[in-house]
């Protein structure tokens, strides 16, 4: 979900995007996006109305028009694209607001939970989900005092403590695990039992964490872009999040005699965007595309994986296994999975392949490898999964992509 630091990276590149610019009409083409007023007279009253001023409250962003505050919140997967020419909309694409100089903003959300609200000019603090919000995790705002206070009301757990947003705002999973992290405090530490040297800390900790990560763009978990396309950079800081998946696998192996831990890598599939979806997008509107080649993996398709777990299910052949769509142990790049997602859905679209180091850290910064072992399927009498290409081409039809 984005959290405080990519929503403010959102809110400054619609900032450098769209301000200033006048609304012409609005397509609502999921129409439970927006909560109020009713989807006629939202649109309705869209129409001429001009973005003066982008501002952000928590996850909220505010879009200050001529005469209404639009709040949207972005939930789990919501993002905004932008386009000069040359538009992309596809069936997660809900909302579209068509600018009288011929450019256009959509909003894009695979899952649906965001939502969109117009309020009188200057009364978004008064909407309820952000009139529940604590104080900015800014030192002027986020006072150590009140924090303290704050803590000393609750027996909770310190986590979800912070993930109901009241104490402080702009925390999700991801920031409370850093700063509790930073702040050598458990995460289910009850908030009453903190220390003033520990609350001082955590407080300083937080602010810390969350001002690092605005300034890195955010962190690009899963699928999350922000308005500029571009991806964040605090994941390369990160030091604890994520740790819990494998406790999790740890925990699982270590209690139970029967289960299956089944390891995936650069997996696609129907639902959503993924790789392959994405480059055929591009192949559309470019004549060549720059794919990184030194990242080194193998695909896996959600189908041939779904076969595999029923499988599976029939047996006793319990523990880990690793699956992956490779053709014989082969390990291919990126630039390989390009060049042969445009050869099988006959594209001429070029591709140049370049070392991560050429297209910058910033960007392309991925562990080198991800190679698993599908020996022990082999050995344990499952059907290895078919070759990637097999399986690409079979994608490409099952999406309606060829």
């Amino acid at each position: 979900m984005p959290e405080l630091p990519e929503v403010e990276t959102v809110r400054k590149g619609l900032e450098k995007l769209v301000l200033n610019k006048t609304i012409e009409s609005v397509d609502i083409l999921w129409p439970r996006i927006i909560e109020s007023p009713e989807v006629p007279i939202f649109s309705a009253l869209l129409k001429g109305q001009r973005f003066e001023k982008f501002e952000r409250r928590g996850k909220f962003l505010i879009f200050k028009l001529t005469d209404y505050d639009l709040i949207s919140h972005l939930r789990m997967e919501g993002k905004y694209e932008y386009f000069e020419s040359d538009p992309i909309v596809d069936k997660h694409t809900h909302v579209i607001f068509h600018f009288t100089d011929g450019s256009q903003l959509n909003y894009h959300d695979v899952r649906k939970f965001g939502r969109m609200t117009l309020v009188d000019k200057d009364q978004s603090a008064a909407y309820k989900g952000i009139m529940q919000l604590g104080p900015e995790p800014k030192p002027e705002l986020f006072l150590l005092e009140a924090f303290e206070q704050g803590l000393k009301r609750s027996k909770k757990a310190i986590k979800p403590l912070l993930l109901d947003q009241k104490l402080v705002t702009g925390l999700g999973n991801i920031y409370v695990d850093e700063a509790l992290w930073q702040a050598k405090i458990h995460p289910e530490q009850p908030a009453d039992s903190l220390t003033p040297a520990e609350a001082n800390v955590l407080h300083q900790a937080i602010i810390d964490v969350l001002e690092r990560a605005v300034e890195a763009g955010g962190t690009t978990i899963r699928t999350y872009l922000n308005a500029l396309g571009e991806a964040g950079k605090f994941q390369m800081s990160l030091n604890v999040y994520g740790q819990t998946k494998l406790e999790g696998e740890l925990n699982v192996s270590g209690i139970l005699d029967k289960y299956f831990i089944v390891r995936i890598a650069w997996v696609f599939g129907l639902n959503g965007k993924n790789f392959i979806k994405t480059m055929v997008n591009v192949g559309k509107s470019h004549d060549e595309v720059r794919v990184v080649n030194d990242q080194i993996g193998t695909p896996t398709y959600t189908l041939d994986l779904s076969v595999l777990l029923v499988d599976m299910i029939e047996t006793d052949k319990y523990g880990y296994y690793h699956a992956t769509n490779d053709d014989n142990g082969e390990y291919i790049s990126w630039y390989d999975f390009t060049k042969e997602i445009y050869r099988q859905a006959g594209m001429n679209t070029k591709v140049i392949p370049v070392s991560t180091e050429e297209y910058g850290l910033s960007k392309a910064k991925r562990p080198f490898n991800s190679r698993l072992d599908k020996s022990k399927l082999i050995e344990n009498g499952f059907k290895p999964l078919p070759s990637w290409k097999d399986a690409l081409g079979r994608y490409l039809k099952d999406a309606e992509l060829i």
